[in-house]
């Protein structure tokens, strides 16, 4: 299955710590490196961190009728809960609620009201009641937690990531800029620094936004929770805005849940979900997350199929092409006028030489209507690459000459059919150790008889002027 997904066009898998232990951890992830290795593929791992999630204990009959208008008390322990009494499973959510708070149980549709609170338990009025199920969530959009986002369990649940090599740790419930600096203080001992991404699903994290950008390597426009504890009617004008944010800040961005939910059982999306979609896709999103869809559902590969052809529909549209970033940097300078020659002159492809991302992640920003080739010396780099719009990366072996890199990088688009013979290719370079190659913009045509060889100099720029 794993096999077949990557073929679909999976670029990132998301291990979820609140449902894998530490060996389950270990062993998908040497599962999906085995696969990505047979399909000569870098795809990344994501661990996602879970957080403070809030959830009912176990109630009788797994499912209690709270009446509107009546009082239920919530409370910390592993009892068995009714319609008069409910089990929490976060003790310390009790230090913090205070008459007033609203809390939503069961993905919104129950709505209390906090009466009156003590350490030890909460009275609430039902303002909406329904059928609450056993181990449902429980969403408080107007409290803080005191705590953080960052709790023991996800502190344990890096550790697993860090042993298995994960490219990528997604923060749960980020509220404030203090909750990433502490995720970026657990990384510190990692040899290989994984990137953060920071999860937008609460109210909080909208007041703190661009502090909270800025010591993240990504952000993900979660909008499950987010569309629970926001005005749902709001949703879509944070997204767009989030994502357009995040791109100024040359930071990449996931839009996650829900979008093509109907499949987690049907073997079509609605045409609403089909929307939803390209519309993620026309407001810059860098990747599309599948939860449930993929999950449990019943359609894994038939999702990824759906998803990969509305994306390329997408993109596809005349109109389509992402806003440049607004900072405008020597890096961004140079990614713009790289994709301005490549479309000037008709190339194939843009190839890009990069040792950190960078250089490829800025011009990925830029959304150039063609294929953006990496190539690196690094795997990691390779695979923290595959979340990034329209990037295809691959390896390299270091060479202290640039004719003899370019000629490797030739061979390799060509034995991977990304190109052809003859084809013209815009070549950029980051700064790299090797005689020849610093930041620089050219033009060349693959030529497998004379490989390496450089047809014309476009743009050479001193990056420190």
């Amino acid at each position: 299955m794993l096999a077949r997904l990557v073929r679909a066009g999976v670029d990132v898998f998301r291990l979820n710590s609140a449902h894998c232990t530490h060996d389950q951890i270990l062993t998908y992830a040497a599962r999906i490196r085995a696969v990505a290795q047979q399909f000569d593929r870098h795809v990344a791992l994501m661990q996602d961190l879970a957080g403070p999630k809030i959830r009912c204990g176990h109630l009788a009959g797994n499912a209690v009728t709270l009446r509107t208008g009546r009082q239920v008390t919530l409370r910390p322990g592993a009892f068995t809960g009714d319609a008069e009494q409910i089990p929490i499973n976060a003790p310390r959510l009790f230090r913090d609620l205070a008459p007033g708070n609203t809390i939503l149980l069961a993905d919104g549709t129950l709505t209390l009201k906090v009466t009156a609170a003590t350490s030890k338990q909460a009275t609430c009025r039902i303002v909406q009641g329904g059928l609450l199920r056993t181990h449902q969530g429980v969403n408080l959009p107007d409290l803080e937690f005191s705590g953080g986002a960052i709790t023991a369990a996800d502190r344990k649940a890096v550790k697993s990531g860090l042993e298995a090599g994960v490219d990528f740790f997604s923060v749960s419930f980020v509220q404030s800029a203090q909750d990433m600096k502490r995720a970026r203080r657990l990384l510190r001992s990692a040899a290989c620094r994984p990137g953060l991404i920071a999860k937008i699903e609460r109210p909080q994290a909208l007041k703190d936004f661009d502090a909270i950008l800025a010591l993240s390597d990504g952000i993900m426009v979660a909008r499950g929770d987010l569309g629970i504890e926001s005005d749902i009617a709001r949703v879509p004008a944070i997204q767009k805005r989030l994502i357009r944010r995040a791109k100024a800040r040359g930071r990449f961005a996931i839009t996650a849940t829900q979008m093509l939910e109907s499949m987690t059982h049907q073997p079509h999306p609605t045409r609403a979900e089909a929307t939803d979609v390209a519309n993620a896709v026309w407001d810059g999103s860098d990747a599309l997350m599948l939860s449930a869809e993929t999950a449990v559902g019943r359609h894994p590969v038939r999702v990824v199929q759906m998803m990969a052809r509305i994306i390329a529909a997408a993109e596809s549209e005349e109109t389509y092409r992402g806003a440049a970033p607004e900072r405008t940097s020597p890096i961004t300078a140079l990614a713009r006028a790289a994709v301005d020659a490549a479309m000037n002159v008709g190339a194939r492809a843009i190839l890009v030489f990069t040792e950190s991302g960078a250089t490829a992640a800025r011009i990925a920003l830029q959304r150039p209507l063609l294929p953006i080739l990496a190539a690196t010396s690094t795997d990691a780099v390779a695979r923290a690459l595959a979340i990034r719009w329209g990037v295809e990366a691959f390896t390299l072996k270091p060479t202290p000459q640039a004719g003899d890199r370019i000629a490797a990088a030739e061979t390799e688009l060509l034995e991977r059919r990304w190109c052809r013979k003859r084809d013209r290719i815009i070549l950029v370079t980051g700064s790299l150790p090797v005689h020849g190659l610093d930041y620089t913009i050219k033009l060349i045509a693959l030529d497998p008889d004379h490989p390496g060889r450089f047809h014309e100099t476009l743009v050479a720029s001193d990056m420190d002027v």
